[in-house]
């Protein structure tokens, strides 16, 4: 008789709750693939999780010491950091005789240090490699058979079980932050057609001045009124230690639960944004999005068939449907 196989999937590194939209859409997708395996969540770097800094005491690394026969790596680990971050633990892996994978991974490396990860994960390989955009393929191609690029798993998010329902008095808008004030909306005629919200990013991202400016915008007179035929609840998805960051805005939503920040982008009528994972959620459950794009993230994008209503886009949920078997297809085609 054999025995059951464990899956250990990567689900803890949350900087910020976008991370787990993808974590936990991975672990509930390889549960969908393998029924008969013991699919577990896995510690990711303390390092990662926590920006421990030079000061830090050596934590306990659960993941070093976690037991499984497949490991699942994610997210957009293949950076500056991975040789430091992740590779000890690869070597480990693979020296006891065990697989891992890399999948709905990012890579943001070039020249020599893509040149050094492409020769570490050929002497390591992975059973497959799933990238969550085009351009990383182009980068880990042809290091082993199972490789492919698709949506990524945080786009599957609205197959979860456990997303609570929220309701409001009227139609609200999911209002998500980080880089600079908010811009002005301004609605043609009170109208709630999304198509007749414009959006206006009078700020520069990750200036200087807003850098400090954050600090006081618990005051009303640095708050964005916004005049519009919407309620407003604004997603915190960061959570910083200084209280007045993270309350700064009226009518914030802090939770520790990422299911319960899904409930709240489900039930809104739109998403508007500079994080790219607030606006991919908002497309798995239908809603419409407005992602301010800042960096290469907002590659995850690519080969996504948008549609353009205003100055937001939708996406039929079908794709997303579709999308999601084909990806626990391509699961199911990995050799432990």
């Amino acid at each position: 008789m054999s025995t059951r196989p464990t899956i250990a999937v990567e689900n803890s590194t949350w900087n910020n709750i976008g991370d787990a939209f993808y974590q936990e859409s991975l672990i509930s997708a390889f549960r969908k693939a393998f029924p008969a395996a013991n699919v577990v969540s896995m510690d990711g770097p303390s390092a990662r999780a926590f920006r421990i800094g030079w000061v830090g005491s050596d934590p306990f690394e659960a993941r070093m010491r976690t037991v499984a026969d497949h490991y699942v790596f994610s997210g957009p680990i293949i950076g500056p950091n991975f040789m430091r971050l992740y590779a000890p633990q690869i070597e480990a892996i693979v020296r006891a005789g065990k697989s891992y994978s890399l999948i709905s991974v990012r890579s943001g490396v070039n020249g020599e240090a893509l040149d050094v990860v492409r020769e570490f994960l050929r002497k390591h390989p992975p059973r497959a490699i799933y990238t969550r955009d085009p351009s990383s393929l182009v980068r880990l191609s042809g290091i082993v058979d199972q490789e492919c690029s698709g949506p990524c798993f945080a786009f599957f998010v609205s197959k979860l079980n456990g997303i609570p329902d929220v309701s409001e008095d009227r139609p609200y808008l999911a209002l998500s932050v980080y880089t600079s004030r908010e811009p002005c909306l301004v609605s043609e005629n009170n109208s709630q057609s999304i198509g007749k919200l414009s959006i206006d990013w009078r700020d520069p991202p990750k200036s200087r001045r807003w850098r400090v400016l954050r600090h006081l915008e618990w005051h009303s007179s640095l708050r964005m009124e916004q005049s519009v035929p919407f309620g407003i609840v604004r997603p915190v998805q960061s959570h910083s230690r200084l209280s007045h960051v993270t309350f700064a805005r009226p009518n914030s939503y802090i939770s520790y639960n990422p299911l319960c920040y899904l409930g709240i982008i489900k039930g809104c009528a739109a998403v508007i944004s500079d994080r790219v994972h607030a606006g991919v959620s908002a497309l798995s459950f239908g809603r419409a999005m407005h992602v301010r794009p800042l960096d290469e993230r907002y590659d995850l994008f690519t080969d996504i068939p948008l549609q353009r209503v205003g100055e937001f886009q939708t996406l039929d949920t079908q794709f997303v449907d579709d999308k999601f078997e084909e990806a626990i297809t391509w699961l199911q085609n990995i050799e432990f």
